[in-house]
């Protein structure tokens, strides 16, 4: 699952698609609080987030005890407060950090 919908979601998706056997399902950025329940994220291998810097944030938070088998992804994160971030990071073993600024090899990434 790719969490937004924009210009970055949609390239992230576009590459898994292209690359890799995923079937990929995009969700709203600004909705996907309401929506990512626990019994609905269970179909899911992976949730990759491509969102503002402020909904990394409260999707992280969200997803922190809901997803205890997920890869989660954060694509191009925010430092904005790193003391928060490093919280979070170190609270969800399962996640994955992509690197700015960087080429990413999104296979790599998910395996």
């Amino acid at each position: 699952m790719v969490i937004g919908n924009g210009r970055w979601g949609s390239r992230v998706s576009k590459v898994l698609r292209e690359c890799e056997d995923f079937q990929v399902s995009i969700g709203s950025a600004r909705t996907s609080l309401q929506y990512l329940t626990p019994k609905y994220l269970e179909k899911f291998e992976f949730i990759w987030i491509c969102t503002t810097n402020i909904l990394q944030f409260a999707i992280l938070e969200h997803l922190e005890k809901r997803v205890p088998r997920q890869k989660i992804v954060i694509e191009k994160p925010y430092y904005g407060d790193l003391n928060r971030f490093i919280n979070l990071v170190s609270k969800i073993p399962n996640l994955k950090i992509s690197q700015p600024w960087t080429s990413v090899n999104y296979g790599e990434i998910l395996k």
